[in-house]
This record gives structure tokens, C-alpha cells and sequence, in this order.
């Protein structure tokens, strides 16, 4: 079981998720402009409301966290609240942050993406200073099964990539 925070999981992917995440009994905190929507859908989740751009309120959501999860739309158009999360992740040695994006499709990708079994979300995943981030693509059409699988994608790359620091961190202790 993790604590993990999540950015705006109001919208559909990120309700999905969330739905997830409780269905495989995480301790999740919803981080969110709309507190009110969050109670009225009277999930069994603490409701924290701030905004990305507020340093101090991201400071205090995640105290304690394991995982941050950023269900927000648009986030191309937010470098500077990626850099508060980010910087707020590393003051509280938060290791992985998760960017949970739909891309916007026409009606006619839409039909497309319905009729195709290949509509698999894609995983880019990156590093900004110690932390890694995780950048789930999902098409408009998207499921459970789909969002499932990314996350499992993640999981083994995080611990591909802690096997790996580990290595390093004692292959340099037993140098000095």
C-alpha cells in the first residue's frame, strides 16, 4: 500500500484512476482547485485544496507521500507549476511523479481508436535532477486495462531504475 498524492483528479482519466488506486486500497490524497466536486463524488480519499502554482500548499500535500500523480489537463501549458511540483517533490524526497495527459482526438480518431485494439497508451519517462518523471499518453478512447498496463510499465522501469542507482551506490563504496 502507497500514500500517494494526485493533482486534479477530478477529470475523467484521473477519476478512473483514482477509482483504481482505491480498488487496490492506496491511502490517496486529492490535491485540487475543486474540493467540492471531489466530496460530492464521496470517495474514500482525503481532499486537500490548493493550486500547483501555490509552492507552500504542494510543501504540505506531500508530506509523507510515496508517488505524485498530475491528472491536470494541459499540462504543456504549465511549465512553471511542473517546476513547483517537481521542486516540492524533491524537498520531500519523492522520487517519482507521474503525468497522466488524454490526447485530444476528432470525432473520426475517436471511431478509429474504438474500432482498433491497438490503442495502447504511451510511457515516456525522463529525469529532472533526482526525480523521475513519467509521462502516461493516453488516447481518447482509453480504459482501465490500458491505464493498467502503463502503470505496470512504470512500476518495472522505477525498479529497473532503483536496482540500477543501488548498483552504483556500491560499486562507488567499494572504490573509496
Amino acid at each position: 500500500m502507497m500514500n500517494i498524492l494526485m493533482i486534479e483528479p477530478v477529470h475523467r482519466a484521473g477519476s478512473i484512476l483514482l477509482s483504481l488506486l482505491i480498488r487496490r486500497q492506496h491511502r490517496i490524497t486529492a490535491f485540487t482547485t475543486q474540493p467540492a466536486l471531489m466530496q460530492k463524488k464521496n470517495w474514500p480519499v482525503e481532499v486537500v485544496h490548493g493550486h500547483a502554482l501555490a509552492y507552500r500548499d504542494l510543501l504540505v500535500a506531500m508530506e509523507g507521500q510515496d508517488l505524485v500523480i498530475d491528472c491536470r489537463e494541459n499540462l504543456n501549458d504549465a511549465y512553471a507549476d511542473q517546476l513547483n511540483v517537481i521542486d516540492a517533490m524533491s524537498a520531500n524526497k519523492i522520487r517519482t511523479l507521474i503525468q497522466l495527459q488524454v490526447e485530444p482526438t476528432r470525432w473520426l480518431g475517436v471511431l478509429r481508436q474504438l474500432l482498433s485494439s491497438t490503442a495502447t497508451p504511451s510511457v515516456k519517462t525522463t529525469r529532472v535532477g533526482k526525480t523521475q518523471v513519467c509521462s502516461i499518453s493516453l488516447h481518447y478512447a482509453f480504459d482501465e486495462f490500458a491505464l493498467t498496463e502503463a502503470l505496470e510499465r512504470i512500476a518495472r522501469e522505477d525498479e529497473r531504475l532503483h536496482r540500477y542507482e543501488s548498483r552504483h551506490k556500491a560499486s562507488e563504496r567499494n572504490t573509496l
